[in-house]
């Protein structure tokens, strides 16, 4: 049985494990996999958080009233 950790968003293959039997501890494997190789969701939601933040003020153009902003 191979278990798949995936980004819902993304659908990126966050991790992989496989087990001969569908049980807690391989969930658990496969789940211990993805946050060792790419960090807890609060790291990669702060992460996240900073990116926004960059996005939002640091643009070197600005959305103006009444245009299309590209």
């Amino acid at each position: 049985m191979t278990f798949q950790f995936l980004d819902d968003h993304s659908r990126y293959a966050v991790a992989s494990h496989v087990a001969d039997n569908e049980t807690a501890q391989a969930a658990i494997a496969v789940f211990d996999r993805a946050i060792a190789a790419h960090a807890t969701l609060e790291e990669l939601q702060a992460h996240v958080d900073a990116c926004d933040h960059i996005y939002s003020t640091q643009r070197p153009h600005q959305g103006l009233p009444g245009r299309v902003t590209p």
